[in-house]
C-alpha cells in the first residue's frame, strides 16, 4: 500500500510520484495512462477557437481570460499529467496547463509520420488551391509512413 499524505487524493499523489520520477529521469509518459498522446518535449499548437479551448478548460483545472491570447500559439509540452492534460510552455515563457483535445502535435521536419488511410480527409486538408493542392495521385500515400520534409508556417 502507497503511503498517501492526509487530505491528498489519490490522483495527486500519483502526480506526485510522477513528478519524482520525471525529475529522476526514470519517465517522460506516465505509465498508468494508455494511449497518452503527447510526450514532454512535442512542439503543440493550441487550438484557435477560444470558446472551445475555455470549454475543455473548466473540466480540466479552468480557465482564466489571460489564456485567450495563447489560443492559435505554437509551444512545447513540458509534463503530461496522470489525466493526459498538458502543460505548454510558449517562447515567452509562460505556461499553461490544457485538456489534450485543446492541443494538436505539430511535426518537424525528420519526423517519422503515418498518412491517415482516410482519401476524403487528405482532399480537405490540401486543398483545391496552390501548388500543394489536391491531386489524385496523393490517394497512393494514404496510409503510408513517412518523413517530413518542410513545415509551412501557420
Amino acid at each position: 500500500q502507497a503511503y498517501a499524505h492526509p487530505g491528498t487524493s489519490q490522483a495527486e499523489e500519483r502526480d506526485n510520484v510522477y513528478a519524482m520520477l520525471q525529475c529522476a529521469g526514470l519517465h517522460t509518459t506516465p505509465p498508468w495512462v494508455a494511449g497518452t498522446l503527447y510526450r514532454r518535449g512535442d512542439a503543440v499548437v493550441v487550438n484557435s477557437n477560444a470558446s472551445r479551448v475555455e470549454e475543455l478548460a473548466l473540466q480540466h483545472g479552468g480557465w482564466v481570460p489571460d489564456m485567450e491570447p495563447y489560443c492559435a500559439k505554437e509551444g512545447v509540452a513540458v509534463n503530461v499529467r496522470f489525466n493526459g492534460d498538458v502543460k505548454v510552455e510558449f517562447p515567452d515563457g509562460n505556461t499553461w496547463t490544457y485538456h489534450p483535445a485543446a492541443i494538436q502535435q505539430i511535426h518537424r521536419p525528420g519526423d517519422l509520420v503515418r498518412v491517415t488511410q482516410d482519401v476524403s480527409h487528405v482532399k480537405q486538408l490540401a486543398g483545391c488551391h496552390g501548388e500543394y493542392a489536391w491531386n489524385p495521385s496523393m490517394a497512393a500515400y494514404c496510409d503510408q509512413e513517412g518523413t517530413v520534409s518542410r513545415r509551412w508556417p501557420r
